[in-house]
């Protein structure tokens, strides 16, 4: 019930009340990514935060990367970093999760986790073919056409 009071707020509070909740939200961000109710509000943080702060949210994930494989929760926060953020962001995201022992391979033997592991790929591989500067789109070209025509 908190977490939906915290999303209300950032969703209709004043500049500066979002602004000072963001501040205290993104120190915390790891932690509260594990929460089965505290993802939702990570995730929305995410949506409204700055690249700065965007930064924070990937150092306080980057405490929990051996925890990812196992839990849905923070799984679907680094598949909200891995949408929302820029090309640079991303990659530093996918380069700390993809050199993390035995992560990648833990997360493709889970359904979730297999499509937050190409996600991963697709970020790497996209920013090695076109640079750091693009952003990475959210399916490959092939997949948006065959979505589209659906």
């Amino acid at each position: 019930y908190g977490c939906r009071i915290i999303q209300r707020i950032l969703e209709v509070g004043s500049q500066g009340q979002v602004e000072h909740l963001l501040n205290s939200l993104v120190g915390h961000a790891g932690e509260t990514s594990l929460s089965p109710y505290g993802n939702y509000v990570v995730q929305s943080v995410v949506e409204r935060c700055s690249s700065a702060q965007h930064q924070k949210i990937v150092e306080g994930i980057g405490q929990h990367i051996e925890e990812l494989a196992t839990n849905c929760h923070l799984q679907a926060v680094v598949s909200k970093l891995l949408n929302c953020f820029a090309s640079a962001e991303q990659l530093t995201l996918a380069l700390r999760i993809a050199s993390f022992p035995g992560v990648m391979h833990a997360l493709s033997a889970t359904g979730r986790g297999k499509g937050l592991c190409k996600r991963i790929l697709r970020v790497l591989s996209f920013t090695k073919e076109r640079g750091s500067t693009a952003r990475v789109p959210r399916q490959p070209p092939s997949e948006a056409v065959a979505v589209a025509g659906a």
